[in-house]
Protein backbone atom coordinates (compact mmCIF):
# COMPACT_ATOMS: atom_id res chain seq x y z
CA UNK A 1 0.00 0.00 0.00
CA UNK A 2 1.66 3.32 -0.93
CA UNK A 3 0.24 6.69 0.08
CA UNK A 4 -0.02 9.85 -2.10
CA UNK A 5 -0.24 12.91 -0.83
CA UNK A 6 -0.89 15.79 -3.27
CA UNK A 7 0.74 19.02 -2.21
CA UNK A 8 1.06 20.52 -5.47
CA UNK A 9 -0.71 23.40 -5.25
CA UNK A 10 -0.53 26.98 -3.83
CA UNK A 11 -4.15 27.63 -2.80
CA UNK A 12 -4.71 31.16 -3.66
CA UNK A 13 -7.54 31.34 -1.53
CA UNK A 14 -5.69 31.57 1.21
CA UNK A 15 -4.10 34.75 -0.47
CA UNK A 16 -1.26 36.02 1.75
CA UNK A 17 -0.63 33.27 3.98
CA UNK A 18 0.81 31.34 0.48
CA UNK A 19 3.17 34.29 -0.63
CA UNK A 20 6.37 33.06 0.74
CA UNK A 21 5.07 29.24 1.43
CA UNK A 22 2.73 26.19 -0.14
CA UNK A 23 -0.55 25.59 0.72
CA UNK A 24 0.26 22.48 2.83
CA UNK A 25 2.61 24.47 5.01
CA UNK A 26 0.22 26.81 6.20
CA UNK A 27 -0.54 26.51 9.84
CA UNK A 28 -3.70 25.37 11.52
CA UNK A 29 -3.10 25.57 15.47
CA UNK A 30 0.68 26.07 15.54
CA UNK A 31 0.85 22.76 12.79
CA UNK A 32 1.00 23.18 9.14
CA UNK A 33 -1.94 21.03 7.32
CA UNK A 34 1.17 18.70 5.99
CA UNK A 35 2.36 17.77 9.20
CA UNK A 36 -1.22 16.87 10.31
CA UNK A 37 -1.68 15.12 7.46
CA UNK A 38 1.66 12.87 8.33
CA UNK A 39 1.02 12.81 12.09
CA UNK A 40 -2.63 11.03 11.28
CA UNK A 41 -1.12 8.86 8.50
CA UNK A 42 1.18 7.51 11.31
CA UNK A 43 -1.79 7.20 13.88
CA UNK A 44 -2.99 4.74 11.20
CA UNK A 45 0.41 2.61 11.24
CA UNK A 46 1.38 4.03 7.69
CA UNK A 47 5.16 3.98 7.79
CA UNK A 48 7.15 6.82 6.11
CA UNK A 49 8.73 4.49 3.70
CA UNK A 50 4.84 4.17 2.04
CA UNK A 51 4.38 7.79 1.24
CA UNK A 52 4.73 9.63 -1.02
CA UNK A 53 4.48 13.15 -1.74
CA UNK A 54 3.59 15.25 -4.98
CA UNK A 55 5.03 18.31 -5.02
CA UNK A 56 4.82 21.24 -6.98
CA UNK A 57 4.65 25.34 -5.82
CA UNK A 58 7.97 25.81 -4.15
CA UNK A 59 9.04 22.23 -3.93
CA UNK A 60 12.32 22.89 -1.88
CA UNK A 61 10.54 23.59 1.21
CA UNK A 62 8.36 20.44 1.38
CA UNK A 63 11.68 18.53 0.33
CA UNK A 64 13.73 20.05 3.01
CA UNK A 65 10.92 19.88 5.63
CA UNK A 66 10.13 15.98 5.15
CA UNK A 67 12.23 12.92 5.32
CA UNK A 68 9.31 10.73 2.72
CA UNK A 69 10.15 10.10 -0.71
CA UNK A 70 8.70 13.05 -3.06
CA UNK A 71 7.88 13.70 -6.88
CA UNK A 72 7.62 17.15 -8.31
CA UNK A 73 4.81 18.18 -11.07
CA UNK A 74 7.02 20.77 -13.32
CA UNK A 75 3.66 21.65 -14.40
CA UNK A 76 1.33 22.84 -11.04
CA UNK A 77 0.46 26.03 -12.16
CA UNK A 78 -1.35 25.29 -15.19
CA UNK A 79 -3.03 21.93 -14.54
CA UNK A 80 -5.62 20.22 -11.89
CA UNK A 81 -5.03 17.45 -9.28
CA UNK A 82 -5.26 14.69 -11.88
CA UNK A 83 -1.89 16.00 -13.48
CA UNK A 84 -0.31 15.92 -10.17
CA UNK A 85 -1.87 12.40 -9.60
CA UNK A 86 -0.16 10.94 -12.45
CA UNK A 87 3.29 12.07 -11.14
CA UNK A 88 2.81 9.02 -9.06
CA UNK A 89 1.71 6.33 -12.16
CA UNK A 90 3.99 4.10 -11.53
CA UNK A 91 2.70 3.51 -8.08
CA UNK A 92 -1.13 3.25 -8.91
CA UNK A 93 0.27 0.68 -11.52
CA UNK A 94 1.81 -1.96 -9.65
CA UNK A 95 -0.03 -1.65 -5.94
CA UNK A 96 -3.00 -0.52 -3.97
CA UNK A 97 -3.00 3.24 -3.16
CA UNK A 98 -4.02 5.84 -1.10
CA UNK A 99 -4.56 9.04 -2.93
CA UNK A 100 -5.02 11.98 0.09
CA UNK A 101 -5.10 16.05 -0.35
CA UNK A 102 -2.80 17.94 1.31
CA UNK A 103 -4.77 20.31 3.06
CA UNK A 104 -7.48 18.75 4.81
CA UNK A 105 -7.70 17.67 8.33
CA UNK A 106 -8.80 14.00 9.28
CA UNK A 107 -8.54 11.64 11.53
CA UNK A 108 -6.84 8.44 11.77
CA UNK A 109 -10.02 6.40 11.76
CA UNK A 110 -10.85 7.67 8.50
CA UNK A 111 -7.64 6.03 6.37
CA UNK A 112 -7.73 2.91 9.26
CA UNK A 113 -11.43 2.81 7.53
CA UNK A 114 -10.38 2.30 4.24
CA UNK A 115 -7.56 0.49 4.10
CA UNK A 116 -10.05 -2.42 5.75
CA UNK A 117 -11.87 -1.65 2.57
CA UNK A 118 -11.67 -4.90 -0.03
CA UNK A 119 -13.29 -2.82 -2.98
CA UNK A 120 -11.32 -1.53 -5.83
CA UNK A 121 -12.12 1.79 -5.72
CA UNK A 122 -13.31 3.37 -2.44
CA UNK A 123 -14.31 6.83 -1.38
CA UNK A 124 -14.72 7.99 2.40
CA UNK A 125 -17.46 10.85 2.44
CA UNK A 126 -18.43 12.99 5.61
CA UNK A 127 -21.67 12.43 6.96
CA UNK A 128 -21.57 15.91 8.90
CA UNK A 129 -21.21 18.28 5.71
CA UNK A 130 -24.08 20.18 6.34
CA UNK A 131 -23.59 21.48 9.85
CA UNK A 132 -19.86 22.35 8.89
CA UNK A 133 -20.87 24.49 5.68
CA UNK A 134 -23.17 26.43 7.48
CA UNK A 135 -20.45 27.64 9.66
CA UNK A 136 -18.01 28.31 6.51
CA UNK A 137 -20.45 29.77 4.06
CA UNK A 138 -23.54 32.59 4.34
CA UNK A 139 -25.38 30.03 1.60
CA UNK A 140 -23.83 26.35 1.65
CA UNK A 141 -25.16 25.78 -2.17
CA UNK A 142 -22.93 28.13 -3.51
CA UNK A 143 -19.93 25.97 -2.12
CA UNK A 144 -21.55 22.37 -2.27
CA UNK A 145 -21.72 19.64 -5.23
CA UNK A 146 -23.76 16.70 -6.07
CA UNK A 147 -22.81 13.47 -3.64
CA UNK A 148 -25.41 10.44 -4.35
CA UNK A 149 -24.82 6.92 -3.52
CA UNK A 150 -27.00 3.89 -4.21
CA UNK A 151 -28.68 1.84 -1.67
CA UNK A 152 -25.30 -0.63 -2.31
CA UNK A 153 -23.18 2.22 -1.55
CA UNK A 154 -21.73 2.63 -5.01
CA UNK A 155 -21.43 6.26 -6.10
CA UNK A 156 -23.99 7.45 -8.98
CA UNK A 157 -23.60 11.18 -8.96
CA UNK A 158 -20.82 13.86 -7.78
CA UNK A 159 -19.48 17.28 -8.56
CA UNK A 160 -22.09 19.04 -9.87
CA UNK A 161 -24.14 22.35 -8.82
CA UNK A 162 -27.44 21.43 -7.15
CA UNK A 163 -29.31 24.13 -5.25
CA UNK A 164 -31.34 21.45 -2.86
CA UNK A 165 -30.18 18.93 -0.19
CA UNK A 166 -31.47 15.60 -1.32
CA UNK A 167 -28.59 15.52 -4.17
CA UNK A 168 -26.34 15.61 -1.03
CA UNK A 169 -25.63 12.70 0.69
CA UNK A 170 -22.19 13.09 2.06
CA UNK A 171 -19.01 15.38 0.67
CA UNK A 172 -16.10 14.41 -1.29
CA UNK A 173 -13.24 14.38 1.37
CA UNK A 174 -10.39 14.82 -0.46
CA UNK A 175 -8.92 10.53 -0.40
CA UNK A 176 -9.66 8.06 -2.92
CA UNK A 177 -8.31 4.72 -3.05
CA UNK A 178 -7.04 2.74 -6.11
CA UNK A 179 -6.60 -1.11 -6.29
CA UNK A 180 -4.18 -1.76 -10.03
CA UNK A 181 -7.86 -2.76 -11.20
CA UNK A 182 -9.13 0.14 -10.74
CA UNK A 183 -6.37 2.75 -11.95
CA UNK A 184 -6.23 0.72 -15.08
CA UNK A 185 -10.08 1.30 -15.62
CA UNK A 186 -8.64 4.72 -15.02
CA UNK A 187 -6.20 4.73 -17.23
CA UNK A 188 -8.09 3.14 -20.41
CA UNK A 189 -10.25 6.44 -19.90
CA UNK A 190 -7.18 8.93 -19.39
CA UNK A 191 -5.77 7.28 -22.56
CA UNK A 192 -8.91 8.56 -24.50
CA UNK A 193 -7.99 12.32 -23.44
CA UNK A 194 -5.39 14.80 -24.86
CA UNK A 195 -2.84 16.13 -22.30
CA UNK A 196 -4.31 19.49 -22.72
CA UNK A 197 -7.79 17.90 -21.75
CA UNK A 198 -6.14 16.14 -18.51
CA UNK A 199 -4.39 19.15 -17.68
CA UNK A 200 -7.84 20.83 -16.48
CA UNK A 201 -9.45 17.35 -15.65
CA UNK A 202 -9.97 17.93 -11.19
CA UNK A 203 -10.90 14.80 -9.33
CA UNK A 204 -14.53 14.81 -9.17
CA UNK A 205 -14.45 15.18 -12.96
CA UNK A 206 -12.65 12.00 -13.13
CA UNK A 207 -14.61 9.89 -10.80
CA UNK A 208 -18.01 11.62 -12.97
CA UNK A 209 -16.00 9.75 -16.44
CA UNK A 210 -15.73 6.39 -14.23
CA UNK A 211 -18.93 6.26 -13.07
CA UNK A 212 -20.14 6.97 -16.82
CA UNK A 213 -17.90 4.29 -17.97
CA UNK A 214 -20.01 1.77 -14.97
CA UNK A 215 -16.74 1.51 -12.89
CA UNK A 216 -17.68 0.62 -9.59
CA UNK A 217 -17.18 3.46 -6.73
CA UNK A 218 -17.91 2.21 -3.27
CA UNK A 219 -18.82 5.11 -0.85
CA UNK A 220 -17.39 5.04 3.01
CA UNK A 221 -19.85 7.41 4.66
CA UNK A 222 -17.94 8.61 8.08
CA UNK A 223 -18.82 10.91 11.22
CA UNK A 224 -14.68 11.11 12.06
CA UNK A 225 -13.34 14.44 11.88
CA UNK A 226 -12.62 16.09 8.73
CA UNK A 227 -12.23 19.81 7.44
CA UNK A 228 -11.20 21.15 4.18
CA UNK A 229 -8.84 24.13 4.45
CA UNK A 230 -9.41 26.57 1.60
CA UNK A 231 -9.64 29.81 3.06
CA UNK A 232 -8.26 32.40 5.53
CA UNK A 233 -11.45 32.48 7.03
CA UNK A 234 -11.44 28.13 7.27
CA UNK A 235 -7.82 28.78 9.22
CA UNK A 236 -9.88 31.23 11.72
CA UNK A 237 -12.89 29.29 12.15
CA UNK A 238 -11.47 25.93 12.98
CA UNK A 239 -8.96 27.45 15.47
CA UNK A 240 -11.75 28.49 16.92
CA UNK A 241 -14.57 25.36 16.73
CA UNK A 242 -11.94 22.71 16.72
CA UNK A 243 -9.44 23.86 19.45
CA UNK A 244 -10.01 20.82 21.16
CA UNK A 245 -9.33 18.37 18.02
CA UNK A 246 -6.32 20.55 16.88
CA UNK A 247 -4.69 20.39 19.86
CA UNK A 248 -3.84 16.68 19.74
CA UNK A 249 -0.49 17.58 17.90
CA UNK A 250 2.06 17.98 20.60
Amino acid sequence: MKIIILAAGRGSRLLHLTDSIPKCLVSLANHSLLDRCLYSLEQANIKQEDIVIVTGYKKEQIEQKVKVKTLHNAMWNQGNMVRSLLEAKQYLINETCLVVYSDIVFSANVITKVLNTTQDLVLPSYAHFWELWEQRCDNPFEDLESFEFDSNMLLTDIGQRVTTKDRIQGQFMGIIKFTPNSWANTQKILDTMTDEQILKLDCTSLLQKLIAAKQQITVLPTNDLWLECDSVDDIKLYEKLFSKELSIIK
